[in-house]
């Protein structure tokens, strides 16, 4: 089967092989028509997007965004000239909006170019693939980085509040009022285990300093998520600006 939209989790893409059901991620815009590159049966490289289409031209720019141009990429938007201008390069590429390298030959996306946070020191870190590190633990359920303009990277976490009650039970904690569980030192202490693990295979400038739990998780609800469920970051940042506030509040971060 082919997978396109939100990445795949590798894990799930060898669970699917292992069951005989290769998924085959690929990679694509509306304004491509839509497929870009997509991975083939005899090397199907999990965590890549496979292989551009022969009829295609990409290339990344000096940030590493994905550029193309080909016969499928559109013309241009209908009667809105200043957006078509703005979404092509002077030589006739279709600016994507998301960041890429190549890995083999084969194209791995990234992170999308309006995500990247940038630090007050001029470092530019893709959220996604350290949110996806974290996130794979059971103890967690959504992450979402914050630290535009920061010296330092912080994270809004999620936690999966069945886990963390059974951690709380452990511990002889009262799990009557969840967001004091989220405080007490023993949870955040399994917490920020999880996160020096992820962080010993990162940049400096790259790792997480400082979190908030957070007791509700991000949803469509509260206009958090995409209807793919991907974050609303804009809208993230906005509900909880005090609590990242908070975090940055030592001069060591902001």
């Amino acid at each position: 089967m082919v997978v396109g939209g939100a990445a795949l989790n590798v894990t799930v893409g060898k669970f699917f092989e292992q069951v005989g059901i290769p998924a085959l991620q690929g990679y694509g815009l509306t304004e491509t028509s839509p497929v870009i590159a997509v991975n083939k049966l005899h090397n199907n490289r999990l965590g890549t997007v496979g292989y551009v289409l022969d009829n295609l031209e990409v290339k990344l720019s000096e940030d590493d965004e994905i550029l193309v141009r080909g016969p499928s990429v559109m013309m241009g938007y209908y009667h809105n000239d200043k957006a078509t201008q703005d979404a092509f390069t002077e030589d006739g590429f279709f600016k994507t909006g998301d960041i890429g390298e190549y890995n083999g030959g084969l194209l791995k996306i990234t992170d999308r170019k309006k995500e990247l946070i940038v630090t007050s020191g001029g470092k530019k870190i893709a959220p996604q693939p350290i949110e996806n590190q974290l996130s794979h633990y059971p103890l967690i359920d959504q992450v979402c980085l914050v630290g535009e303009g920061m010296k330092t990277i912080g994270a809004l976490i999620v936690p999966n509040q069945n886990q963390i009650n059974k951690l709380a039970a452990k511990y002889g904690i009262n799990i009557n009022n969840y967001e004091k569980v989220l405080q007490s030192p023993e949870i955040r202490g399994e917490i920020q285990n999880l996160i020096d693990g992820v962080n010993q295979n990162l940049s400096s400038y790259q790792q997480i300093k400082v979190f908030y739990l957070v007791a509700e998780a991000f949803g469509q609800q509260n206009d958090e998520l995409t209807l793919t469920l991907k974050l609303k970051r804009k809208n993230i940042f906005k509900h909880y600006n005090d609590e990242i506030q908070t975090m940055f509040s030592s001069p060591e971060h902001r």
